[in-house]
């Protein structure tokens, strides 16, 4: 399905399944955090468009009225018209559902794009590519002389990828490391 994936080198590919992890990790977090509305996610806050209605406030009228019987003092009266007014808010929350809707179905698309990039990345080994020569000879989609130069080659290759591994272990390093180990294991049967 994704050419262009299998086309890449093992380590462009590697670099491709990082980065695919860690936006679907990232989406799904985002998606669980937009959905799981307790009352303190600020996250899912965002999805909620809050009107503010101002209403006038009658109960002040009320409360003068008990303040005149009681004879309470007229900067007492006016120190409390100012601190609580005689207007009050209303705030009520609607959900913005297009928004909402769009955010966790575009949450959504992204986790199965990147199982989807997930999926196409397969990394190609040695091995791989010798079970689909075998296959493709199975199917006789090649004569036998082509899978036997295909299988030379593949051999040669492993060949010297193992030799390219093994160039890099300093073979004196590791015999004095063996030797230590023994003299270890002699001293530690002797106690």
């Amino acid at each position: 399905m994704h050419i262009w994936i299998e086309r890449l080198s093992n380590k462009w590919k590697a670099i491709l399944i990082v980065i695919s992890i860690l936006t679907m990790v990232a989406s799904l977090c985002l998606l669980i955090a937009a959905l799981a509305d307790d009352g303190y996610n600020k996250f899912a806050k965002v999805f909620f468009i809050v009107d503010t209605i101002e209403v006038k406030d009658d109960r002040w009228k009320d409360f003068l009225k008990y303040a005149q019987e009681q004879k309470i003092a007229t900067e007492h009266i006016e120190k409390l018209r100012e601190i609580f007014g005689d207007r009050y808010t209303i705030e009520t929350e609607r959900l913005n559902v297009i928004g909402f809707t769009f955010f966790n179905i575009s949450m959504i698309l992204l986790i199965v794009i990147n199982l989807d990039i997930l999926s196409a990345s397969m990394f190609i080994t040695i091995r791989l590519a010798e079970n689909s020569v075998d296959r493709l000879r199975r199917e006789n989609l090649i004569d036998q002389q082509a899978y036997s130069k295909i299988s030379e080659i593949l051999a040669i290759q492993h060949a010297n990828n193992i030799k390219a591994k093994n160039a890099k272990i300093d073979k004196s390093l590791l015999s004095q490391r063996i030797q230590e180990l023994e003299s270890e294991q002699v001293i530690n049967e002797e106690e």
